[in-house]
């Protein structure tokens, strides 16, 4: 965070000479070299905001207790529960910008049942600064879900796999390359909705896109992550603005997944009615194209966040039905 407010600092400088330069190229009739001082006055302005939209999005995390040395936070870091011997372990990713605290409502029931789960810190979430999301690749994700299999099921018979949003295509990554009892897919991002292929092209595929991540590096998620809700009172950590690359690395990964390599014995999908991240057709339809035979659970009152939703206990239940049948 400190090197963002040092950043912030460099861009006001250097937008504040590039003002007075450009006043004196006018005033003294210099109008070529004008025109290239206020195209670089453009561009410096256009960082300065940014980064200050950047800086302001941090007050977001004065409601937890920062660890400075580990550049994170109280409650945002790995868990992992274990009860004696264990013939069947959850293995739960979390989503994009989030940490497992999403999970709450649904590791508070596999607590009760006395069922061991682990839940990781995908590379990039959960700390103070977003560095990390700057320069992240899809494949760093992928390997942070491999290992997190391999660690855990070194001491289970079998492995069941949640996956929650993003998490959704990482544990759809993990069943085509190990074994998996069961997959659990949560209002899973496996596709991005129609109005956003456009843009994903424009990222990804057009040679112009380094010109959008120059000028407009960071981006506003649609929704400001709640400081509560009904069924987790403690605040949600999340990032409502990330940088354009991790944009592109989400993208990435959604074309990395071989589908048709998915060995789970049964697959468990349920999305909200309400939700405006994910298009459940387009992800029931991708599943089906694959031959993925799968259940599927709408519940009509929940949005994307299905565990803050008013239907989260309902979803918890359903999943422990599941694990447990």
């Amino acid at each position: 965070m400190s090197n963002k407010k040092k950043s912030l600092t460099v861009w006001l400088v250097l937008e504040i000479l590039l003002i007075m330069l450009l006043i004196l190229t006018i005033q003294f009739e210099r109008y070529v070299l004008a025109v290239v001082v206020a195209l670089k006055l453009t561009f410096v302005s256009f960082r300065y905001y940014h980064v200050r939209r950047l800086l302001e999005s941090y007050s977001l995390f004065r409601d937890f207790k920062h660890l400075p040395d580990e550049g994170t936070f109280v409650g945002q870091t790995p868990v992992l529960f274990e009860s004696g011997k264990r013939p069947v372990g959850v293995l739960l990713i979390h989503g994009f910008s989030s940490t497992p605290q999403e999970f709450g409502v649904l590791t508070d029931f596999l607590k009760n049942e006395g069922i061991p789960y682990y839940t990781p810190v995908l590379t990039g979430f959960g700390i103070d600064d977003i560095h990390l999301l700057e320069s992240i690749e899809e494949t760093d994700w992928l390997r942070d879900a491999i290992n997190a299999y391999d660690i855990f099921s070194a001491n289970c018979e079998k492995v069941i796999v949640v996956g929650h949003s993003m998490g959704g295509v990482l544990a759809c990554h993990i069943a085509s390359k190990r074994r998996v009892d069961k997959l659990i897919l949560t209002a899973p991002y496996l596709i991005s909705k129609k109005k956003h292929d456009f843009g994903k092209s424009l990222l990804i595929d057009s040679p112009f896109g380094w010109l959008l991540k120059l000028f407009n590096p960071y981006v506003q998620k649609s929704k400001r992550p709640q400081s509560f809700s009904e069924h987790n009172p403690k605040p949600r950590f999340a990032y409502d603005v990330v940088p354009v690359n991790s944009i592109k690395a989400l993208w990435f990964l959604q074309e990395k997944v071989a589908y048709e390599n998915i060995t789970a014995g049964e697959t468990l999908v349920i999305t909200g009615g309400r939700d405006n991240t994910v298009e459940n057709e387009r992800v029931y339809e991708l599943l089906e194209s694959k031959n993925i035979t799968f259940t599927k659970i709408e519940l009509s009152e929940s949005g994307h966040l299905v565990f803050e939703s008013p239907q989260a206990l309902e979803a918890a239940k359903k999943i422990l039905e599941f694990i447990k049948r």
